[in-house]
This record gives structure tokens, sequence and C-alpha cells, in this order.
């Protein structure tokens, strides 16, 4: 099944008018970085898997470093501020009442993991480069930290939280929080060992559940 990053490159790629051959080359590196790496994939794999020769790869893409910049710059550039924007619009939405709090981090743990696996073979890539590489660290965490702002702004805005929430740091670790245990995850189960059996959606309830009872234990004593 196609993921929504896939999808929405797809798109891209159309608005940009770009030609199938050189889609196809796009489409077997991202499968190939994902599996092997970026060091250990040559262009010639790619080649034999687009089912093209290395001529039509030289013929679009200087280098394999370029290769690689076109899968992930329209991510960073043109993606990856609109997906930051809906998760937090998501979390702004999350009412801080205990009944409702445990069953909307659920869904939101559930929603958010599955836009990730279903497109893990991108996933891997950018967080493969996000480690590695500073300046799309920076442009990743500027987004991020734009957003988190604006929605802190508004949570405390219209929730109107009691002395225990004054310090919007509070907000910020709650953030954090859900982000590293779902990216942990998405990181167990498809590079560190992904052989290994897992129910998937007794795991998520399991880590939403930590998050709220985290949550709990530090905004409602």
């Amino acid at each position: 099944m196609q993921g929504q990053i896939e999808t929405d490159l797809e798109r891209w790629y159309d608005a940009n008018k770009m030609p199938a051959s050189q889609r196809k080359v796009l489409s077997a590196a991202i499968v190939l970085f994902s599996k092997q790496g970026y060091e250990r994939t040559s262009t010639m794999a790619i080649a034999q898997k687009a089912g093209v020769s290395q001529a039509v790869v030289f013929k679009y893409f200087h280098s394999k470093r370029d290769l690689l910049h076109q899968i992930i710059d329209p991510i960073v550039d043109n993606l990856i501020p609109t997906y930051v924007a809906e998760f937090f619009d998501n979390i702004q939405h999350i009412s801080f009442v205990k009944g409702q709090l445990r069953t909307t981090l659920r869904e939101i743990t559930h929603e958010r993991f599955y836009f990730l696996y279903n497109s893990k073979e991108v996933v891997l890539i950018l967080l493969s480069e996000f480690i590695t590489h500073e300046a799309l660290k920076q442009s990743v965490l500027k987004a991020v930290s734009g957003q988190q702002d604006r929605v802190i702004r508004k949570v405390w805005r219209e929730f109107r939280p009691g002395p225990a929430l004054q310090n919007t740091d509070a907000f910020r670790n709650f953030v954090q929080l859900l982000v590293t245990q779902l990216v942990g995850y998405f990181l167990l189960v498809t590079n560190i060992s992904p052989t290994h059996h897992y129910d998937f959606d007794a795991d998520l309830d399991r880590i939403a559940d930590n998050v709220y009872h985290v949550v709990i234990g530090d905004y409602h004593d």
C-alpha cells in the first residue's frame, strides 16, 4: 500500500512534469536506499532496479548525492511543514480532561504511527539523513519549532490551564515524549528488529497510555 508521503511526492512530480523514466529512478533509489543504506547503494544497482541504463540515471542526476537530494528536498521543503502543521493541529484539539485525554492520545498515536509506517521506505531515508546532516536537521527542527510555539500559545489561550500547567515547558515536554516514543517504536519495527512479530495496535495503546500516565502525573496531582 502506498503511503501518504509517496502519494504526495507523486503529486509533486506531476506538478513538476517529471518524466516517467526519472520517476522510475527515484522510486528505485527510495527502495534501495531504505533497505541497503545510501552508502552501500550503487548507481548501477539503482539503474537495474529501475529497468534503465546508467546513462539514463546520469541524464537526470549529476551524482548519487544529487539523486538523494531530489528525493528528500521536496519532502523537507514542501511536505514536512504541512505534516508538522497537521500533527500539531491534532495535538491542539486534545482535551486535558482525564476522561477524554487517554482516548485522544490513543487515536493520535495510532494515526501518526501508521502515517510513518505506510511510508516507511521514505521515512527511513529521512531519519538517516536527519541524523547525519546538520542542514536537514535544522530545516526540520525549524518547521517543528514554529508550529510547536503556535500550538502552545493556542492551547494555553483556549484551555486556560490551572497553576500546574502554567509552565509552557510542560507542554513541550509532553509533545517531545509522544514524538520520541513514536519514532523509537517505528525504528524498532522497521529497522532494529523488523523480523519480530509485533501487535501494533496493542503496542501503540501501551505507548499512548505511558504518555497519558506521565501527563496525568505531571499535570493533575
